[in-house]
């Protein structure tokens, strides 16, 4: 029988693979949100650094648009619907935990629907290339919306490599780090929106 070396072999247990999946996984948002952090910084230093008088806002401007409104409350619908199915897999109700993640999957897609209309109806008044305004709520918002689609995308995978497999092991390693992700989206969105919100005003 062949003796395993945990030095050659740290990830050989179902325990470590997870463990380290979810430090993985941690390291990954801390990315994430440094990329973030630099970005509504750099908003706010260029917001900041321009004065009324360089014309922020081009007059007659709409503020941010109110469906922002709207797909702020379907992400924080989606992040309980999440926390919901990691839970019912935790207590070994897979059928539930996989049914609450179709939920999430949904939500996520309406909010980028959601946000698709909140562009369409800034574009029609005010384009990306008349203002510095336009430019960056344009870039900022896209940028989380990639972010939420690659979740989504991987939320897919997880859900139909779940249904394949029956394996309650992975259900439970994949459902958190969809949650872990898709938390830290939610915080992202919530201070991202706040930026745009005060970098609004003349």
């Amino acid at each position: 029988m062949p003796i395993s070396d945990p030095a050659r072999e740290p990830f050989s247990t179902p325990q470590a693979r997870s463990s380290a999946g979810v430090l993985g996984m941690w390291l990954f948002l801390v990315v994430i949100a440094m990329v973030f952090v630099a970005t509504m910084m750099a908003y706010l230093v260029v917001r900041l650094g321009t004065g009324d008088e360089a014309g922020w806002r081009p007059e007659g401007s709409p503020g941010l648009p109110r469906e922002l409104i709207l797909s702020t409350l379907l992400l924080a619908a989606s992040s309980w619907t999440m926390q919901r199915s990691l839970a019912a897999a935790r207590s070994d109700h897979d059928d539930r935990a996989v049914t609450t993640a179709w939920a999430t999957f949904a939500l996520g897609w309406a909010f980028v629907a959601v946000q698709c209309v909140a562009w369409s109806r800034m574009w029609h008044t005010l384009p990306l290339q008349e203002s510095l305004y336009a430019w960056t709520f344009y870039v900022l918002t896209a940028l989380h919306a990639l972010h939420v689609l690659g979740g989504l995308a991987a939320m897919y995978m997880v859900i139909m490599r779940i249904v394949k497999k029956h394996d309650h092991r992975e259900l439970v390693l994949g459902l958190t780090k969809c949650t872990m992700y898709w938390h830290t989206l939610g915080v992202i969105w919530l201070a991202l929106y706040a930026t745009l919100w005060v970098g609004s005003f003349d």
